[in-house]
């Protein structure tokens, strides 16, 4: 690996990446789009069509890649100073940070010791890049939406990726009629694509963005919608539909303007590729029990070891539920910080938002924002194992709106907000200059 051509040349990208992120800071942003992009690649299918260059590269080291990654965003999280903010980490963070451990441990006492070793060092850089990093370079509104165009602009390299294989080559990212895009699996894509659609929707509908930043991010969420019908993920569709009702829930006038856009994008969009309409509506609509016999499975393979679950990853009969597969692998030691993690992030977002909610501005559209990301991926898995995964895109994603809820938190703690008190702050964000909507002072 190190002495071909490619290596050669990862390496020298690698120590170029590394000197931006350091000296540059909207290098890290990039990083982090690239992050994101390759953690949804790991997916690898024998005798399937390889994709064309780089894509299978990236797919044969996603995992190499990602830590080279996140080596690369430690320089700027050890160096940026936490500024104003008082809680950067929250509580809920560390306990899932917890659980990750745990996951590792039990793999290594499992007999897994590869995946044991490497997720043990891969959740450490992740903790410390995307949990303490993403605290602390969140000062601003503005650094907010520098992280949501990672997410998105992550999702719609997946898009073009995948439409850019389909022309190739589409044997090799659509199988029995579903298209399984970059990702190698038609649910991982749905779900991506389903992460992407509540930012999208944030930026394509808040004050103040440029028109051609609208069309762009409309276009997107038509794509994305196109995405998830063609991958006939069910679970890609629910999380769509809970987080984009969540999100408009209070906005349908911004809903009515986006949809009939984005509608009239995506049948046209849809017309030109000519995926199999009735593959994608069976699919859909297909009312089928595949979990419950599996979850039963599962249940009751933790009930057999409730306290330090099963181990090993390859050792649990099904990974069709988040929840029940942090029982199965983990048992009480694992799942109590995992569901505990959880429910103090779910309370320290309920209390930014109700706090944030009564203020003008934009702190109000984020606060929804946040709301309807974070329970779409908690929707989703009630059906995938997504929590559970060493690389995946709900994985970083949620560290996202980690770091943003301990944003809000601060922010709704702060005795004299200053948005809500500062004629000319509240005078730049009328007039679309959010850019400059940072606490001012600190």
């Amino acid at each position: 690996l190190f002495t071909s051509g490619w290596g050669i040349f990862s390496a020298a990208i690698f120590i170029v990446l590394v000197i931006a992120v350091a000296s540059l800071r909207s290098a890290k942003w990039w990083a982090l789009t690239m992050l994101l992009f390759t953690s949804n690649m790991g997916v690898v299918v024998l005798g399937r069509s390889p994709m064309f260059s780089p894509l299978q590269q990236i797919r044969t080291f996603t995992r190499p890649i990602c830590v080279a990654l996140l080596i690369a965003l430690l320089a700027p999280a050890i160096r940026q100073h936490r500024g104003w903010r008082t809680r950067t980490v929250l509580g809920g963070a560390f306990l899932f940070f917890l659980f990750e451990m745990i996951l590792s441990v039990r793999d290594l006492f499992g007999g897994d010791f590869m995946r044991g070793y490497f997720g043990a060092i891969s959740y450490v850089l992740m903790f410390l890049t995307m949990a303490i990093g993403l605290g602390r370079w969140f000062q601003s509104l503005e650094d907010i939406h520098a992280a949501l165009r990672a997410i998105v602009f992550a999702g719609a390299l997946i898009i073009l990726g995948s439409l850019a294989q389909v022309a190739v080559d589409p044997s090799a990212v659509i199988w029995s009629g579903r298209m399984h895009g970059t990702t190698g699996n038609a649910n991982f894509l749905g779900a991506a694509m389903a992460v992407i659609l509540p930012p999208t929707a944030y930026l394509a509908t808040r004050s103040g963005a440029k028109s051609l930043g609208r069309v762009y991010y409309a276009i997107l969420v038509a794509l994305a919608c196109v995405l998830v019908a063609w991958s006939g993920s069910r679970t890609g569709a629910v999380m769509a539909l809970v987080g984009l009702a969540l999100f408009f829930r209070r906005h349908l006038g911004r809903f009515i303007m986006l949809g009939v856009f984005a509608a009239v994008i995506a049948l046209t969009a849809w017309n030109y590729m000519s995926p199999d309409p009735t593959m994608t509506v069976n699919r859909l609509t297909e009312f089928s029990d595949t979990r419950t016999q599996v979850w039963t499975a599962m249940f009751e393979q933790f009930l057999a070891h409730p306290l330090l679950g099963a181990g090993a990853a390859g050792q649990v009969v099904g990974s069709e539920n988040s929840y029940l597969l942090a029982a199965t692998r983990t048992g009480l030691l694992g799942l109590i910080p995992f569901v505990l993690g959880l429910i103090l992030v779910s309370w320290s977002m309920h209390f930014a938002a109700r706090r944030l909610s009564a203020q003008p501005g934009p702190y109000r559209d984020l606060a929804d924002l946040v709301i309807a990301g974070f329970v779409a991926l908690l929707v989703g898995g009630l059906f995938e194992g997504f929590f559970n995964a060493l690389y995946a895109f709900p994985i970083f994603a949620i560290y996202v709106y980690f770091g943003i809820t301990s944003f809000m938190r601060d922010l709704a703690a702060a005795q004299e907000p200053v948005l809500a008190i500062d004629p000319e702050i509240e005078a730049m964000y009328e007039e679309g200059a959010d850019a400059q909507l940072a606490m001012t002072g600190y």
